[in-house]
């Protein structure tokens, strides 16, 4: 029997038998396995294992049951916990849309996603690159302007000042000072 949405939607019927129930779920749960894992084997996840969002004994030190789909809360987006490793941020972060289950072309479209997730990966990486040079120029910038004010102070107000600084300020007023008092330090 092949998995349609109809037979997905059908979980939520008052009208379907246990039998048909127990079955679509086993069938659910044997194409979710398929499709995990080769989202995880394409998107190089690294998965050691791998259980539905609601497994009840995970985490008590019973193992785990791997948990159910529920046609109340996995309708749109198959939540998944276990154990996994990938980078960045992804749709796959902790599951797949539901309509992949019924879908004929699912591996295109996590190809897809995939690549618009590699293409995200690097945007954010230039991102993260441009505020990281936009707060080194601000730093010294800042770091300037305070050389530029402690040029103004006099001798007494640089020894002053300096005990209240740390670092490359603290130097930069010991050696204003030294110049102002040529060379001296009191």
């Amino acid at each position: 029997m092949e998995l349609t949405q109809e037979l997905v939607l059908s979980l939520k019927l008052d009208t379907i038998t246990k039998k048909d129930y127990d079955l679509i779920i086993k069938l659910i749960e044997n194409k979710v396995d398929e499709i995990w894992k080769y989202i995880c084997k394409e998107g190089k996840f690294n998965l050691s294992w791998w259980a539905f969002s609601n497994d009840e004994e995970l985490g008590n030190g019973n193992g785990s049951t791997g948990g159910y789909f529920d046609p109340d809360y996995d309708m749109e987006f198959i939540e998944l916990i276990g154990h996994w490793k990938h980078d960045g941020d992804s749709l796959f972060y902790n599951g797949f849309p539901t309509s992949y289950l019924w879908s004929s072309d699912y591996k295109q479209e996590v190809q897809k996603q995939l690549k618009l997730d590699a293409v995200n990966k690097k945007e954010s990486l230039k991102k993260k690159q441009t505020q990281l040079k936009k707060r080194k120029e601000t730093k010294q910038l800042q770091e300037d302007t305070v050389k530029q004010l402690l040029k103004k102070l006099e001798s007494n107000e640089l020894l002053a000042l300096s005990t209240f600084m740390t670092g490359t300020m603290k130097k930069e007023c010991k050696k204003l000072f030294k110049e102002k008092n040529n060379g001296l330090l009191v």
